[in-house]
């Protein structure tokens, strides 16, 4: 790891504490000319205290014409100016000591980049040229700043780091026609006299002044020049009655703006009443750029954001979810005018924090106020964002959030300084803290923190903002998941005849864990037996634990960072008796589950409590005494579990025997009684977690006849109609079931059919997104990965042969399925007792395997690369076939590889399928003898 550079407010004899810059701004010139007074204090800090005579300031891209040093505006002295370009500074000599001076001015010349495409980078000053909507030419202007993380020192030489907070006092000299945009709001205005004695008077020039902005990081200085239209509006602060102008600048269409306006203008007084803190400056603007690199920038009083993600046309804003993704954005930028902005950090490595917590109040505010419902219990913040991380985590290579920061302390961009995954776990610590202390001891403690001074003049790290909080030891508990790597997994057991649960913490990861003694503290979230949470024990700080009372469950409604594994028949006797009453939310039966997903097939996690414990849960779910109809919340976790189950009979079938056993008998067969199949069409009412159980039942049912029946009904409305009769996720199991029953040629023919075109029946079909031509693809995606599963031998063999046919058509191995998910079953149609479905096909793909090698390695033929691409496909399907037999495969890829050479990696697939397959078969071992 690059040791962080040192900062120079360390060790600088001269710490800026206001910048007065006049800038003039010219679109026809590609530089700009700068003249900074610089209002300094001298670091008693610095080593050299006494005799210090040179300081240095950040400096890119700058010519310094001037440089003077003064005490009040007097006694100045000419500075001589060296530069560091590697380090990006300007380095400044004086005569004097520098102990006695403050004041400095520099006269400079700067450069303004052009943008023109959205690969060009926006740092510093930029300027984008585009066409005037009413005139047709492309003479308009848009210049505006980006500064953060170091792009300031671009702008004007200054301390550009994040621990250096200080005052901007900004004057520009630009195009009268121009709108001028900057952090504060304009004190003054001047268009008299500025073109006299000058060949440029037709430009018309104005001088815009602003006022002083709060001390603030130099990454969040901003202005904007050019021609833009505006919205406006205004709201009454909280202080004082102070009423705050909103506008929204644009270069077009300013009134899509309308919507991203009415958000603005109902969510600051939440954010104001939500800190207990006013709007800190006089005004707040949303200035929208063609060409932004990071998308958005909380500019203090000026957020930067790119014009798609806000002009958005009627039409589009009518979608639920493109609204949410809107108010998200713009909530999240005036999350930043508090923390981030007025309340900031002291170093790039806490970048993470800045925008979880951003992210994290923004979602909670809006959830609050119903414009996003249900947030915190969504698919997108459970599982596709925190399950997501986890899954990272998992590995024992990633870093902990302290070490991935230091790591990027040195970025010289925010693509490198930001962390997608410590973003993610650090909102998952913040939500877990609130539902630690309850929203409301949360928000209170966040008040604190601005009540206790720290937001104004001095940068801050994210820990004091925990020690500010009174209740529980949650300055300790960030410190903790900020600082150790991984992801905790809880182990429960519930003893002495249900009387007391000891709880047992250690680390999960995959792969040899190096640090076995790694203790977290862990939110329990614990649901007691009554259905209430448990308040008595809320975080686990220790190695082992025993509680003096039973629990139903620990992590209540997956709002902790961690896995919990069951591990003793009565905490799955528990769980059941709760499922019976109802008392398990959505997401615990789903978090029960998902955490079983985990274990199940993990040699080193795998246990025969979690075998049965899905057999368990499943059961009830299957049985009468649980009513999905009642408690239709359980739709989603059953749909949870019978993806292990299927998993599980995979394993079966492809390692053991050919038979479910006792899930089929206690869970398939019960499970096919129990739900209310529609004789005919569907209604679109239906959840789509209940469809989903639908689809997983058909296929783990599909050599029932009870099934059979059902689906040939279902199958003749996919081809027949009438419109939307059917819904899209049943499709794929329905043509499983038809295809595993099919017989004879006729009953096959119509599967060929919607593999060759599904054009004519797209519409007996609903749910499915797209146009006509995706949703015609989608069925026929459907259709070839299903039409495998007939056993018989003739329909075999004809399928093998559509294969042949098609060889170098993409993704045509996935007609292959259904042959590899019953290879080890007898096909039907044949005396031999003793053949399997996979000596057939492995005597297939002997048979053509040379033809289809030549093809693919044949000089100038037009589908080599197709070729190649299939035949790798198709070698790795059969191959996996045979893990269990290797010998025949060990010596026809010895003897193909001997052949052809090395450049179809014969043996090298079947090496990786070995790899993968062969720990498998071991993991397996446990669930072949349950």
């Amino acid at each position: 790891m690059d040791s962080p550079q040192k900062l120079l407010s360390l060790d600088n004899a001269l710490i800026p504490s206001t910048y007065k810059l006049t800038i003039d701004i010219d679109p026809l010139r590609a530089n700009f000319r700068g003249f900074l007074q610089i209002d300094a204090k001298y670091n008693s800090d610095n080593s050299d205290s006494n005799n210090s005579r040179s300081f240095k300031l950040h400096c890119k891209d700058i010519i310094i014409l001037s440089a003077k040093l003064g005490k009040h505006g007097e006694n100045q002295q000419s500075l001589k100016v060296n530069y560091d370009r590697q380090e990006q500074t300007a380095i400044f000599y004086s005569q004097e000591p520098l102990k006695d001076f403050n004041d400095i001015e520099l006269q400079y010349v700067g450069r303004i980049n052009s943008i023109k495409t959205p690969r060009d980078v926006t740092t510093g000053i930029f300027q984008t040229n585009f066409m005037d909507q009413k005139t047709g030419t492309s003479d308009n202007y848009v210049i505006s700043t980006h500064c953060q993380p170091t792009y300031a020192r671009s702008i004007l030489p200054c301390l550009d780091e994040p621990d250096i907070k200080a005052h901007f006092q900004l004057q520009i000299k630009t195009w009268q026609r121009f709108k001028v945009i900057s952090n504060v709001s304009a004190i003054s205005h001047d268009t008299q006299g500025l073109g006299e004695g000058n060949t440029d008077d037709a430009k018309n020039w104005q001088v815009v002044q602003f006022g002083r902005t709060p001390a603030m990081a130099s990454s969040l200085f901003g202005f904007t020049v050019g021609d833009l239209d505006f919205i406006s509006t205004q709201v009454v602060s909280i202080d004082g009655g102070k009423t705050v102008p909103l506008r929204i600048y644009s270069p077009w269409d300013i009134a899509q703006a309308a919507f991203a306006l009415d958000t603005i203008k109902k969510y600051l007084p939440i954010l104001e009443e939500f800190f207990d803190q006013s709007y800190p400056l006089d005004k707040l603007d949303f200035v929208l750029l063609p060409f932004l690199t990071d998308m958005a920038m909380e500019n203090f009083g000026m957020v930067s954001i790119q014009t798609s993600h806000i002009l958005l046309p009627a039409p589009v804003l009518a979608d639920a979810y493109t609204r949410q993704q809107l108010m998200q954005l713009i909530v999240h930028e005036l999350v930043h005018q508090w923390v981030g902005n007025y309340l900031s950090f002291d170093s790039w490595s806490h970048l993470w924090f800045n925008e979880s917590f951003a992210t994290f109040a923004a979602c909670h505010l809006l959830e609050a106020n119903g414009d996003l419902p249900n947030y915190w219990n969504s698919d997108g913040y459970l599982w596709h964002q925190t399950e997501t991380a986890l899954l990272q985590d998992l590995q024992v290579s990633t870093p902990s959030i302290a070490q991935t920061s230091e790591n990027a302390t040195n970025a010289q961009d925010t693509v490198n300084l930001f962390d997608p995954h410590s973003y993610a776990k650090g909102i998952s610590i913040l939500r877990s803290i609130q539902l630690g202390m309850g929203p409301l001891g949360f928000q209170s403690a966040i008040r604190n923190v601005f009540k206790s001074g720290n937001s104004l003049d001095r940068a801050v790290k994210p820990i004091e903002i925990f020690q500010q909080f009174s209740s529980h030891d949650w300055e300790a508990y960030f410190d903790s998941w900020y600082k150790t790597p991984g992801v905790p997994l809880l182990t429960i057991t519930v003893a002495e005849c249900g009387r007391k649960t000891n709880l047992v913490q250690q680390r999960m990861v995959e792969g040899p864990d190096e640090d076995k003694d790694t203790t977290y503290r862990i939110p329990l979230f614990s649901r007691l037996t009554n259905g209430k949470l448990d308040e008595k024990h809320i975080v686990m700080e220790e190695k082992y634990k025993t509680l003096d009372y039973p629990i139903t469950l620990c992590n209540h409604d997956s709002q902790g960072y961690y896995l919990v594994s069951y591990e003793s028949a009565e905490c799955y006797s528990q769980l059941g008796q709760q499922l019976a009453v109802g008392n398990l939310s959505e997401i615990d039966l789903v978090k029960i589950f998902s955490d079983l997903a985990y274990f199940i097939g993990n040699l080193k996690y795998q246990s025969h409590n979690h075998i049965q414990g899905l057999f368990q849960l499943l059961s009830q779910l299957a049985s009468d005494r649980v009513d999905l109809q009642r408690f239709p919340q359980y739709w989603h976790g059953l749909s949870k579990g019978l993806e292990i189950l299927q998993t599980v009979q995979l394993a079966i079938r492809t390692y053991g025997s050919n038979k479910l056993g006792k899930f089929h008998d206690a869970i398939v067969k019960p499970l096919v009684e129990k739900i209310s199949w529609p004789q005919e069409t569907f209604s679109q009412d239906y959840h789509c977690y209940e469809i989903k159980v639908m689809s997983q039942v058909m296929f783990l049912a599909q050599e029932m006849p009870e099934m059979l029946a059902v689906c040939r009904r279902y199958f003749k409305h996919i081809l027949q109609g009438p419109n939307f009769s059917i819904p899209g996720d049943l499709v794929g199991s329905i043509l499983a079931v038809i295809s595993r029953n099919s017989t004879t040629l006729k009953q096959y023919k119509s599967l060929f059919e919607m593999v060759k075109s599904s054009k004519g029946i797209v519409n007996h079909v609903f749910g499915l997104e797209g146009d006509s031509d995706k949703l015609s693809l989608d069925l026929q995606n459907h259709s070839i990965t299903n039409i495998g599963f007939s056993v018989d031998v003739n329909l075999i063999n004809k399928l093998l042969n559509f294969v042949t046919t098609n060889i170098d058509s993409t993704s045509v191995e996935l007609a292959l399925f259904g042959l590899t998910y019953n290879s080890k079953l007898n096909p039907s149609g044949t005396s031999d007792g003793n053949l399997q479905i996979r000596d057939i096909v492995f005597d297939w793909f002997k048979r053509h395997y040379d033809q289809w090698a030549q093809r693919a390695l044949k000089p100038g033929y037009a589908s080599a690369e197709r070729m190649k691409r299939s035949l790798t496909n198709i070698s790795l399907v059969v191959f996996r076939m045979f893990v269990d037999t290797p010998e025949s495969i060990d010596t026809f890829a010895l003897m193909k590889q001997g052949k052809f050479g090395k450049e179809l990696k014969v043996y090298e697939l079947w090496q990786i399928v070995k790899r993968n397959e062969l720990p498998k078969m071991k993991i397996y071992q446990s669930i072949l003898g349950f």
